[in-house]
C-alpha cells in the first residue's frame, strides 16, 4: 500500500458504476474517500465499500453561494463537495489534502 503523506478524496455523482480513479488508486494501494450524495450511497456501495465512501452533508449544497441567479433545481456542480472535502480533511487534522476527479484512467 502506498500512503500518500495526505488524504486522498474523490467526489463523485452517478458514476458509480464507472469509478475509474477509485479503480485505479485500489489497483496501485492507494486509499482514497469517495464523497459522494446520499440518495446514491447504496448504488456506489454496490461497486466499493461502505468504508470508502463518504456522505456529502446537505447543508453544503444548500449553503453553496453559485455567484449568480440560479433556482433550486440546477446543479451546483462539484463546489459543494470540494468545500465538504476541505472541512472534513481539516476535522481530521490534516493540514492539505488531494482532491481527484472521477474519471482519471491512470497516472503517465
Amino acid at each position: 500500500m502506498h500512503n500518500p503523506e495526505f488524504p486522498v478524496y474523490i467526489p463523485s455523482k452517478s458514476r458509480a458504476a464507472n469509478g475509474l480513479t477509485a479503480r485505479y488508486l485500489d489497483t496501485i494501494g492507494v486509499p482514497y474517500r469517495m464523497v459522494v450524495e446520499e440518495q446514491q450511497f447504496e448504488e456506489y456501495n454496490r461497486y466499493f465499500p461502505a468504508e470508502k465512501l463518504l456522505i456529502l452533508d446537505p447543508q453544503y449544497q444548500k449553503d453553496f453561494d453559485m455567484c449568480g441567479d440560479f433556482d433550486d433545481s440546477q446543479s451546483r456542480g462539484s463546489g459543494p463537495a470540494r468545500n465538504f472535502i476541505w472541512e472534513h480533511s481539516i476535522s481530521e487534522g490534516h493540514k492539505y489534502h488531494w482532491t481527484m476527479d472521477d474519471n482519471i484512467r491512470l497516472f503517465a
